[in-house]
């Protein structure tokens, strides 16, 4: 619920829009990843892509699809994109599936 007090507008509870907290990076050969916190799926899950030159492609089966890289019960935000010596990206974010916040990550191996 929204109240107004002057010029002020006090909110009761942070309401969230549904997609937030992006990060982009590029893969071994200089094209992008993206990923992102999304909540459409009714849970804040963590989604990525690649550009492979024509289209934006999942880097696996569900990474951008279902529950996502994430795919858990808690709240999944704020990604960050990494990648390893052999160039795969390494995904990690918040998650507070476990009941504490703690970072997770994903490995996706890429297919250039």
């Amino acid at each position: 619920m929204v109240k107004r007090r002057g010029n002020l507008i006090i909110a009761d509870k942070m309401v969230k829009p549904p997609r937030t907290q992006s990060e982009i990076q590029s893969d071994s050969i200089g094209d992008p990843i993206v990923a992102w916190g999304d909540r459409t799926s009714g849970n804040y899950e963590i989604y990525v892509k690649r550009w492979n030159g024509t289209s934006w492609v999942e880097m696996g089966t569900g990474s951008a699809s279902g529950g996502g890289a994430s795919n858990n019960l808690g709240y999944s935000e704020y990604p960050s994109i990494a990648t390893d010596s052999a160039g795969n990206p390494i995904i990690v974010w918040d998650d507070d599936t476990s009941g504490n916040w703690e970072i997770y990550k994903a490995l996706c191996a890429v297919s250039l």
